[in-house]
C-alpha cells in the first residue's frame, strides 16, 4: 500500500468510523452465474470484525434497479439476474445513525453472438430432404462504465415549485477511496436554460449527507442561462448551454458579467470550493440540486455531469465469455462437429433446430432456426361430377421441379405440371402425383375423383313443329340427355314413315321436315305421329308414343 492510500485509510476511519462502530461484510455462494439463477448472499455485522452487532437493518440493492430493505438481523437474501453483464451488489447496514455498507461484483452470463448461423435452405423443402446446419458463436465481451453523465430523457422543469434533483450512483471505486483534494474533483457541469441565472441555487452534496457545497447561490446578473423561451406559460423549452465548475477557473457565475442577455458558456469558479468535499467516499450516492427561489422565470436542464481527477478511477471491469463449439439438435439430425451437421426431416411444417453453446460460467446459450417441410400437394377445380367429367389439375408443390401424374384410367398418364383430363365412365378414381426435386427427393400426393352416372329424364318432345326456315323450332329434336341408346320413327297420320333414329346421335340431328330427312322433298303440314325406345345411362328403360302438329 502506497502513503497516499495510508493516508486515505487514515483519512476514512476518521471520516467515517469516527461517528460508525459497525462492519459489515458481504459474501455470495457464486460469482459467475447464469441468468435467471438464484444467488445467495450473506451479511454480516460486527462491531470489531468479529463480535456480532443485533439490532441492525439491511438494505440491499442488486445493481439491476431492484432493491429491498429487510427487517432487523434477517442477513440472508437471494437474487435472480435475468440479464446478462455484471452488477454490483451492495448491501447497507445501519443501527440509529451508525452504517456500513460492502459491495460484490456478479457476472451474469452474456449472451453470444449467433451470426453466421444458418441453415443452407431456406425455402420449404421435400420431406427427407437433406439441409445443412451451421451453427457460429462469437463472444461479446461487458464494459462498465462510470456514470460520470445522466442525459434527461425530456428536459426536467426547475421553477419555484419545481426542485431540480440529479443523482450519480458510483459503486467501482474501494470503499477506502474518499477526497483528500480539491483536485480530486475534475469537473461538474449542467446543460441549463434559464430566464433568469439570479434565481437558481446550485449545491453538491457527497455521499451519507456528509458535505454539501454551493456551486452556485442565488445572485447575479438577471440573464439568461442559454436561450429560454421566456414565457411561463409556455410548456416549450429552449437551447441548453454547457456551464461548469472546475478548479482551475477564474470567476464565479455570479460575479461574470454577460455581454448581451446570456451569459457564456464554459468553466466558472465554484462559490464554495471543492475542497468543502474533503472526506466525503468516492462511492455512494451524489446529488446535485437546483432551486429557484422565483415564481416569474423558470428553466430546464438537459443534462448534468460528475468527473472526479482520472487519476482515481478504479481498473476497467470487464470480462468475456468464452464457449465450447456447440451441439444441434432436432428431428432427424446427425452428429454435430465443428458447429455444423446434417438432418433430413420429414415431419410436415416448420421443424425447429436448436444450436446450443456451454460458456465457461457453465452456463447453456442458445439460438434457433426453422426448417419448413412441405408435403406434395394439388388441387383439383372439381372432385366430383357426372361423366363426361373435366377436371383441371393445379400442382401447389413449391419446391417441385419434375411431375407424374397416375389419373387412374386406362394408365393415362402426364408429366405436364397443370394437366387436364376427362372422365368418361363412372367410378371413384385415385389421382396420385408424385413431385420431384432437382436433389432427387420425392414426395406423393393422392385425391380422389368421384365420376357419377347422369339422371335419365327422357320427356315427351314438343307437339309442335314449325320448319319454315325462320330459326325458330327449324327442327324437330327429343331429349337425348343421359340416354345411351335410342331408336324412333316418326310416321303420318296414314302410316307412312317420313323419319328413322337408330342411334342417340341420330336422334341428336332432328328431323328436319324433309321426307326421309334427307333434306329433299318437304313433309305437308298435318299431324304426324312418333315412336321412340330408348335406354337411359342408369339402365332405365323407355317407350314413348305421340303426335305432333307440323305448320308451315
Amino acid at each position: 500500500m502506497n502513503i497516499r492510500k495510508l493516508f486515505f485509510v487514515t483519512l476514512l476511519f476518521f471520516s467515517y468510523n469516527a461517528h460508525s462502530q459497525l462492519q459489515v461484510t458481504l459474501n455470495s455462494n457464486k460469482i459467475n452465474v447464469c441468468n435467471n439463477e438464484t444467488v445467495n448472499f450473506t451479511a454480516a455485522a460486527t462491531s470489531d470484525g468479529v463480535t456480532p452487532v443485533t439490532d441492525v437493518s439491511f438494505i440491499w440493492n442488486f445493481g439491476d434497479g431492484s432493491q429491498e430493505e429487510t427487517g432487523l438481523d434477517i442477513i440472508n437474501r437471494t437474487h435472480e439476474f435475468n440479464d446478462g453483464g455484471g452488477y454490483f451488489v451492495r448491501v447497507k447496514v445501519s443501527k440509529g445513525a451508525d452504517y456500513d455498507y460492502a459491495t460484490i461484483k456478479i457476472q451474469s452470463s452474456l449472451t453470444p453472438n449467433f451470426n453466421g448461423t444458418f441453415a443452407d435452405k431456406t425455402e420449404p423443402i421435400c420431406p427427407g430432404e437433406q439441409i445443412n446446419l451451421i451453427g457460429k458463436v462469437s463472444p461479446v465481451t461487458w464494459k462498465y462504465e462510470l456514470t460520470e453523465t445522466n442525459i434527461e430523457n425530456t428536459p426536467q422543469e426547475v421553477s419555484d415549485t419545481k426542485t431540480y434533483i440529479s443523482q450519480f450512483d458510483f459503486k467501482e471505486f474501494d470503499k477506502a477511496d474518499v477526497i483528500t483534494d480539491a483536485a480530486d474533483i475534475s469537473s461538474i457541469g449542467i446543460n441549463i436554460e434559464h430566464s433568469n441565472l439570479s434565481n437558481i441555487k446550485i449545491e453538491l452534496t457527497c455521499p451519507h449527507d456528509l458535505h454539501t457545497i454551493i456551486l452556485k447561490n442565488f445572485g447575479g446578473e438577471d440573464k439568461y442561462l442559454g436561450e429560454p423561451i421566456d414565457n411561463e406559460s409556455s410548456t416549450e423549452y429552449g437551447v441548453g448551454y454547457d456551464y461548469s465548475w472546475t478548479n482551475s477557473a477564474v470567476g464565479t457565475i455570479n460575479s461574470a458579467t454577460t455581454i448581451g442577455t446570456t451569459l457564456t458558456s464554459g468553466e466558472y469558479e465554484p462559490d464554495e470550493d471543492f475542497s468543502g468535499l474533503i472526506g466525503c467516499s468516492l462511492n455512494g450516492i451524489w446529488t446535485l440540486n437546483i432551486t429557484d427561489n422565483q415564481a416569474n422565470d423558470n428553466g430546464y436542464i438537459f443534462s448534468t455531469d460528475l468527473k472526479f481527477n482520472s487519476a482515481l478511477n478504479p481498473p476497467i471491469w470487464e470480462f468475456t465469455n468464452t464457449y465450447n463449439t456447440g451441439q444441434w439438435d432436432g428431428s432427424d439430425i446427425s452428429g454435430t462437429l465443428n458447429g455444423a451437421a446434417s438432418a433430413k426431416p420429414f415431419p410436415e411444417g416448420n421443424n425447429e433446430y436448436i444450436f446450443e453453446v456451454q460458456d465457461n460460467f457453465s452456463c447453456k446459450q442458445d439460438t434457433s432456426l426453422l426448417v419448413n417441410v412441405e408435403k406434395a400437394s394439388f388441387t383439383a377445380d372439381t372432385i366430383e361430377g357426372d361423366f363426361p367429367l373435366l377436371v383441371n389439375f393445379n400442382n401447389t408443390t413449391s419446391w417441385a421441379t419434375t411431375f407424374s401424374w397416375d389419373f387412374d384410367y386406362d394408365s393415362n398418364t402426364s408429366d405436364l405440371e397443370n394437366p387436364s383430363f376427362t372422365y368418361e365412365t363412372d367410378t371413384i378414381y385415385d389421382v396420385i402425383l408424385v413431385a420431384g426435386n432437382d436433389f432427387g427427393c420425392t414426395d406423393t400426393f393422392t385425391t380422389k375423383i368421384t365420376v357419377t352416372i347422369p339422371a335419365s329424364n327422357f320427356i315427351n318432345p314438343p307437339n309442335v313443329f314449325t320448319p319454315n326456315n325462320d330459326g325458330n323450332n327449324d327442327i324437330f329434336f327429343v331429349n337425348t340427355d343421359a340416354i345411351e341408346k335410342l331408336e324412333g320413327w316418326i310416321y303420318t297420320r296414314w302410316g307412312a314413315k317420313v323419319c328413322e333414329w337408330l342411334s342417340v346421335e341420330d336422334a341428336i340431328k332432328g328431323w328436319d321436315g324433309t321426307l326421309n330427312n334427307n333434306g329433299g322433298r318437304e313433309a305437308s303440314p298435318g299431324v304426324y305421329i312418333y315412336y321412340i325406345k330408348a335406354v337411359g345411362f342408369d339402365k332405365r328403360d323407355y317407350e314413348i308414343k305421340g303426335a305432333f302438329h307440323l305448320f308451315r
